[in-house]
């Protein structure tokens, strides 16, 4: 009875109800009017267990003794299986369930939850895009109820001096990126990746989360039209796909057309013209990749990626360039859409080539982006370094090959 009082007393400090306990007792064999005598009285005596001592045909009956197996050693092999069904219903109960993240030290907290059943009301005070990131990859990794099974520490890629450093970036450029466009921008984000790991280091998805308006709106990972920051993936498909071309490889920076861009009328695009130009309106000629790139050239891009493909079937050469850039690293794909959700994906065509009407978010193109700094090799992108329920590991980050 004493290793029954010590089970009650561990289930009611879980959070454990009177009947939940009554009813994992009465599973494991245990007397009702035992159960009800420790649950009303963890001080009284211990009744004596019927039919301790009984015999039936030369064999030791065991009734109601499931706790006193489990203490005792070198139980009779008639007794083992018994003894493993009860220690399989009586183990600790689950701890309070409780969601804990630290930075990438694994010790200074960067959120907590300790009644995760009801969903926050205040944003979390340290990297809350970052926070909400994390919190969606538990959920999709071990299911949305996951937080139920008990105590869940989870130590983050997330560097807090880091962090740091990224959120006074932002808010000190604010006042610049509302100048330079007159207003017309009005939020921020920005990512920080090692290189080698694939570790986000620190995220930053809006100036303001408080914001009524848009605060909610994780700028960092929803899909926005990366314009010219793409051009390095048509010269790396370029390089690809071809066998002698490289850095300092002439491409041509001239006049000329492309598919969906017939050039029959030369005047530029503001006096309706049908030629592709490049921002500054001039066609210097041949250039070497790196100028061309250097130079943010709409041209030689285009150039490159038909080139890569070596046809001029628009759809084949658009496929191959935006898979490379999954390839590279942009997981959610670099897509074109054809309703305002962006849920229902679409062919691209020339544009997505410049940036324009083709989407990805900038966790992607940071991932994928951070292969050219590693070499060309990729290597899976995290926020999560360890993740331990009830103190017992369920998953640790390992460095990857890489591909």
């Amino acid at each position: 009875m004493e290793e029954l009082h010590k089970y009650i007393a561990a289930a009611r400090q879980y959070g454990h109800t009177d009947d939940q306990i009554r009813s994992n007792l009465a599973a494991a064999g245990w007397h009702p009017a035992h159960v009800a005598s420790a649950i009303g009285n963890s001080t009284s005596a211990p009744a004596p267990k019927p039919g301790r001592s009984r015999r039936i045909g030369g064999k030791k009956l065991i009734v109601f003794t499931a706790v006193a197996i489990l203490v005792l050693a070198g139980a009779a092999g008639t007794a083992y299986k018994f003894r493993h069904t009860i220690t399989t219903r009586l183990e600790t109960p689950h701890a309070q369930p409780s969601i804990t993240l630290y930075y990438d030290d694994g010790k200074t907290v960067l959120w907590q939850d300790t009644n995760p059943a009801v969903e926050p009301t205040v944003q979390p005070a340290n990297a809350p895009y970052f926070v909400d990131l994390v919190r969606t990859e538990l959920r999709q990794k071990y299911g949305d109820n996951y937080w139920k099974q008990g105590a869940w520490q989870v130590t983050t890629s997330l560097s807090s001096s880091l962090q740091a450093t990224a959120e006074k970036l932002v808010a000190d450029n604010y006042a610049n990126i509302q100048n330079l466009t007159g207003g017309a921008a009005d939020e921020e984000a920005t990512v920080l990746q090692d290189t080698q790991t694939g570790q986000i280091k620190a995220l930053v998805g809006g100036t303001d989360r408080s914001n009524p308006d848009h605060g909610q709106i994780n700028f960092a990972t929803m899909p926005i039209e990366p314009g010219t920051s793409v051009f390095p993936f048509a010269y790396a498909n370029l390089i690809e796909h071809t066998t002698n071309t490289g850095a300092g490889s002439i491409i041509a920076d001239t006049q000329t057309p492309f598919p969906g861009y017939p050039c029959t009328n030369k005047n530029t695009a503001f006096d309706g013209g049908n030629c592709l130009w490049d921002y500054d309106l001039m066609y210097p000629g041949n250039l070497s990749v790196r100028y061309a790139l250097g130079g943010a050239r709409n041209v030689p891009a285009m150039q490159a990626i038909y080139a890569a493909a070596g046809t001029s079937n628009t759809v084949q050469t658009i496929n191959q360039f935006t898979g490379l850039v999954r390839d590279m690293g942009a997981s959610g794909g670099y897509n074109c859409y054809s309703d305002e959700s962006f849920i229902k994906t679409a062919q691209c065509y020339g544009g997505a080539v410049m940036g324009d009407g083709a989407y990805m978010s900038l966790t992607d193109e940071t991932h994928a982006l951070s292969t050219f700094a590693n070499g060309g090799k990729m290597v899976p992108q995290t926020t999560i370094i360890s993740v331990k329920l009830n103190d017992k590991v369920k998953s640790a980050w390992q460095n990857p090959a890489g591909k």
